[in-house]
């Protein structure tokens, strides 16, 4: 493969990125070039990747699923996570998970890794889902505004924003990581650029292992790591 031959990567947010910014010069090095893989910002996978503008993207596992529902020639090739790492949190005054009853819970989209997370909690407290209401309010900074407009009475987030949250009085009801293992965040590419360039996939799935292995291993250069791609400054939250 040429030292010239590059790949874009759609990323899903800041922090989903985190793994590949870590194993940057690996992937590189594993896929045969400092200057194999490029970055794109994750607005919609769907056609940046089905349009050849990216050749991989890093998003919810629930998305390919649909995708390929929809006939869409999309694989998933690799899963980094097998839990969501989300809470769900609620306004200060909702303090248990029964005084949900009756009250409208913010997500990104019906389908989702929200809409998930949400039905996983309301099933791990017998609740009926009927019990309670789902709103699409959209990313995770509409739905923070959300619950602090009080136009829901509690939302799904992830770190650094559950620490803002927490900041501002809210309530964590729980932490959806303990209701059970569910395939989140994935590599996703399609199916003909796997068939074409396994080896070099290879080489990027190898490089994102190591990474993590280094986010586990080096606190420090982790946290340098965060501080710089998230645009966190404060310690705390990082």
């Amino acid at each position: 493969m040429s030292s010239e031959t590059r790949g874009r990567v759609g990323l899903l947010n800041r922090a989903g990125s985190l793994s590949a910014t870590a194993a940057r010069p690996v992937i590189s090095c594993r896929c045969g070039s400092t200057r194999n893989w490029g970055s794109a910002k994750n607005t919609a996978w769907s056609w940046n990747l089905l349009g050849g503008s990216i050749q991989l993207t890093q998003t919810a596992a629930s998305s390919a699923l649909l995708g390929a529902i929809r006939g869409a020639p999309v694989v998933i090739v690799a899963t980094l996570e097998n839990k969501l790492p989300m809470q769900l949190i609620s306004r200060p005054e909702i303090k248990e998970p029964h005084q949900l009853r009756g009250k409208t819970i913010g997500i990104n989209r019906f389908g989702g890794s929200n809409d998930a997370a949400v039905l996983m909690a309301v099933k791990a407290w017998k609740m009926d889902p009927k019990d309670i209401s789902m709103l699409q309010t959209g990313g995770t900074s509409a739905r923070m505004a959300a619950l602090i407009s009080k136009k829901v009475d509690a939302t799904v987030q992830s770190y650094p924003e559950i620490y803002q949250a927490k900041k501002l009085g809210m309530n964590v009801l729980a932490d959806i990581g303990d209701f059970g293992y569910f395939t989140n965040t994935s590599n996703i590419v399609t199916r003909a650029y796997l068939q074409q360039n396994r080896t070099q996939l290879k080489g990027f799935i190898k490089g994102q292992i190591e990474g993590v292995h280094y986010v586990k291993t080096n606190k420090e250069g982790s946290l340098k790591i965060l501080r710089k791609y998230l645009q966190i400054t404060d310690n705390e939250a990082v």
